[in-house]
């Protein structure tokens, strides 16, 4: 998380702490170029508390050592006169240590989420026309304690409207709008899609709605993954490419639209287009 974005929540106040909070990082560093900041020096538990990046750690000392205030941890010699090369030594260590860390747990959080889509369980809420069927973990240990998985199995009319949009959209070549519009003359038996927390449901279908499902290669049976940047820096919620996405090798609930429907559907066009995006 950038430094001005960190410090914003308000989780903490479920505690009883009795230090009061004034503020983040980004709080911090602006009172320490103050004349009349309210504090002298910075002390955290670790190096790794400032942040977890090197970089952004180096930042903020940077910072602070252009506004004459020292940085201490915890964890390493607090030295207020005399030679400080054992303490940057032991510092820079430990910074190296916790980017390691970091970087390392990432990696491995990655490749057990690949490994769940890989094995067909679902991530996150189940898209239109499926719903979460609920499974036994397959590790014991997680079993015993309550754990479970889901796969997808279809969603009564919803699959059937699934069904529906994708017939109109390869037999007639209708444009999303035109199946919106066909939609939404009888919305009992074809309900509208809910985002997630329906505080913005329309209670009607749309252009962007129809889309969205006839963009969606979950449909096709195979569970997929990564297909928008979730964490990346500058990037959230923005669409990877199709080789970034990760696919189980085989069908893993049943499919609403045939693979090779989907795959001609959204084939590349000589003008770059797919047939998804270029029939609107």
């Amino acid at each position: 998380m950038e430094l001005e974005r960190r410090g914003q929540r308000t989780g903490y106040e479920r505690f009883d702490i009795p230090i009061a909070r004034d503020g983040g990082i980004a709080d911090l560093l602006s009172e320490a170029k103050q004349p009349d900041r309210r504090f002298d020096v910075v002390i955290c538990e670790s190096v790794s508390r400032i942040a977890r990046k090197m970089y952004e750690t180096l930042s903020v000392e940077r910072e602070l050592e252009r506004a004459e205030v020292p940085v201490f941890a915890s964890n390493e010699p607090i030295l207020l006169s005399g030679g400080r090369a054992q303490q940057i030594l032991q510092r820079r260590i430990n910074q190296s240590v916790a980017e390691y860390e970091v970087l390392n747990m990432l990696e491995l959080s990655w490749g057990g989420t690949c490994t769940h889509v890989r094995e067909g369980y679902n991530i996150g809420k189940p898209p239109y026309g499926y719903r979460a069927k609920t499974l036994r973990h397959p590790n014991p240990a997680k079993a015993e304690k309550g754990l479970t998985k889901t796969r997808l199995e279809p969603d009564g009319e919803q699959a059937e409207t699934v069904a529906l949009i994708a017939k109109w959209r390869y037999h007639e070549a209708l444009g999303f709008d035109t199946i919106a519009e066909r939609l939404n003359k009888n919305t009992d038996e074809h309900p509208s899609p809910r985002p997630p927390g329906g505080s913005r449901a329309r209670g009607a279908w749309s252009k962007s709605s129809v889309a969205d499902i006839l963009k969606n290669p979950k449909y096709t049976g195979y569970q997929v993954y990564n297909r928008r940047a979730r964490r990346s820096r500058g990037a959230r919620n923005r669409q990877n490419p199709p080789e970034m996405w990760v696919w189980s090798p085989e069908p893993a609930h049943e499919p609403l639209i045939p693979k090779w429907m989907f795959d001609e559907m959204t084939a590349p066009e000589p003008n770059g287009k797919g047939h998804v995006t270029a029939l609107i």
